[in-house]
């Protein structure tokens, strides 16, 4: 009878924490760059770039920072970045809904450090979309302009990039490095002046297992042998 008993409860609460999920739930950070300025908890790390809000959009105007040498003895590009400082997270999931005119020479790079990166690169001999993480790195093509959305999400050991909800690859983290920023980078023709590339939102949300959290609970509840 007590067995009967202790299945059934163990039965209930598999599903309870299978279909229960709340922490994945809440964001950490959400911006919609809704508003007349930009959140006071973004940072720039180089020369701040221009860009301009308007409409839910912030849009890349011009890339200030240069490399210490110029062609063609340096990099040939302009470049800006900003991002975030994070709590340490493990398991993460976030979310860039992004886009790019045509025009070519111009790299966006979303950078959740020091675990993973995902990114669109138009430059020379560089071309792509780019993803890299815990020791994996794979490639695919230059996908074309217009809006797209970046993901990267790391759960249960394992990593997941997508590209516009379809996966791209997934792979194990080696590494295990915890996620403590965000970073958006920018590179664009030596002149600063990039055709237009912009960011519609930017999700962050903690992505726990739960599986973890099933096996904790049935370890909890298991019998104990007399």
């Amino acid at each position: 009878m007590r067995s009967a008993t202790i299945r059934i409860v163990l039965s209930l609460l598999a599903a309870t924490v299978l279909t229960a999920r709340p922490a994945a739930a809440q964001p950490i950070f959400f911006d919609d760059f809704n508003g007349p300025t930009l959140d006071p908890r973004w940072q720039f790390f180089s020369t701040p770039f221009d860009y301009t809000l308007a409409g839910g959009r912030l849009t890349v105007t011009r890339l200030n920072g240069r490399y210490p040498e110029p062609p063609p003895h340096g990099p040939d590009t302009s470049y800006g970045s900003f991002g975030i400082d994070l709590p340490v997270l493990n398991d993460f999931r976030v979310t860039i809904d992004l886009g790019w005119a045509p025009g070519s020479g111009r790299r966006l790079q979303l950078l959740a450090s020091p675990a993973a990166t995902l990114q669109m690169s138009e430059l020379v001999g560089h071309a792509g979309l780019h993803f890299s993480g815990g020791g994996f790195v794979g490639s695919r093509p230059t996908p074309p302009p217009g809006p797209h959305r970046f993901t990267i999400i790391r759960e249960a050991g394992r990593f997941r990039w997508l590209f516009d909800g379809i996966e791209l690859a997934q792979a194990p983290d080696r590494s295990g490095s915890p996620v403590t920023r965000l970073y958006l980078l920018f590179d664009g023709p030596w002149s600063g002046a990039p055709e237009p590339m912009w960011l519609d939102s930017v999700l962050v949300v903690p992505a726990p297992g739960a599986a973890g959290l099933l096996v904790l609970a049935l370890g909890a509840l298991k019998p104990r042998r007399r």
